[in-house]
C-alpha cells in the first residue's frame, strides 16, 4: 500500500490494485427516519421488552442505547455507528447495567433497515458461538 496524498491510499494484492478514499463524516450522520426510540418484544420471552433510542451524531460516535426489562432481569447497553448506507450497523453492545449482576452480555453488531410502514427491521450479525441470528421488528414509541 502506498499514499499518494493524506486522504487516498493506493492498495493492490495480486492482480487487482485499487485506490481507498477517506470516508468523509459529518456531525448528522443519522438519516432522520431512524432517529427517536423505537420498542420491540422479546419473541424468546414474553416477559421481556426492549426499547432502543437512536441519537444524531457522527460515524464513530451516533449510539443505539438499548434498555431490556424482563420480570427477572434489566438490562441498559450502548452500540456506537459503524456504518450509514443501506440501513445502519451499529458494533456490539457494550452492556451498561446488569440486574442481575453479571446477568446481560455483551451482544452481537446489529444492521438495521430502513423504517418502512412505521417499523424497523434489526438483526443482529451471527454470533461468535454459531447461534443462529436474533431479529427484532421495533415500532416508534408515542
Amino acid at each position: 500500500m502506498r499514499g499518494r496524498d493524506a486522504d487516498t491510499i493506493t492498495w493492490k494484492s495480486q492482480d487487482i490494485t485499487t485506490t481507498l478514499r477517506r470516508a468523509t463524516s459529518s456531525d448528522r450522520a443519522v438519516p432522520a427516519q431512524f432517529l427517536g426510540t423505537w420498542r420491540a418484544q422479546d419473541g424468546n420471552d414474553p416477559t421481556s421488552s426492549v426499547r432502543m433510542t437512536i441519537l444524531q451524531g457522527p460515524l464513530g460516535q451516533a449510539r443505539a442505547e438499548f434498555a431490556w426489562h424482563g420480570d427477572a432481569h434489566h438490562c441498559k447497553g450502548v452500540s456506537i455507528l459503524a456504518f450509514t448506507g443501506n440501513g445502519l450497523k451499529f458494533g456490539p453492545e457494550a452492556v451498561t447495567a446488569s440486574e442481575p449482576a453479571g446477568f446481560c452480555t455483551q451482544t452481537p453488531s446489529r444492521i438495521m433497515s430502513e423504517p418502512h410502514n412505521n417499523t424497523m427491521h434489526v438483526e443482529w450479525f451471527t454470533p461468535p458461538d454459531g447461534a443462529q441470528p436474533r431479529a427484532f421488528t421495533f415500532s416508534p414509541t408515542g
